[in-house]
């Protein structure tokens, strides 16, 4: 398991990526970050996911949550998860900021399966056409479940 999050804001461009500086929580990993289902280098936006065994696919829970804004009323945010490049529709987070430079959370979850021979790649995608002001403590958790 492994839970990230940022300790400062963000203005993400359209389509930019989230990064993350903090990783309060990684479990199953040795000092150098490997071993584990999870694979995230600090200061980056990409967690590279890791299949069960050779045999056997990976499942995971991910989950993103995040205070957004913009300084323009009326604008529409959107972000999503995406995995290996593909945004995943069931994770689009839509806000229209109604005041100005007022945050707003937006939150989303799914599960994915990777494949024990590319395993897959997580990230977290500005897929609106404005930028995205991401406030700090935003939180990525993803968990393998089987």
């Amino acid at each position: 398991m492994i839970v990230l999050s940022n300790s400062t804001t963000q203005v993400i461009p359209a389509g930019g990526t989230v990064t993350f500086d903090m990783t309060p929580l990684h479990t199953g990993c040795n000092s150098e970050g490997y071993g584990g289902a999870e694979y995230h280098k600090q200061g980056t936006g990409l967690v590279r996911l890791r299949a069960s065994t050779k045999c056997r696919p990976g499942v995971f829970e991910i989950n993103f949550s995040g205070n957004v804004s913009n300084p323009a009323a009326g604008t529409q945010l959107n972000l999503a998860i995406n995995l290996d490049g593909a945004t995943l529709p069931e994770t689009n987070m839509l806000e229209t900021v109604l005041v100005a430079g007022l945050f707003e959370n937006v939150s989303t979850a799914t599960a994915v399966k990777v494949c024990p021979d590319n395993g897959g790649s997580v990230t977290v995608v500005n897929n609106g056409t404005d930028p995205v002001i991401l406030a700090p403590g935003s939180s990525l958790y993803i968990k393998r479940i089987a």
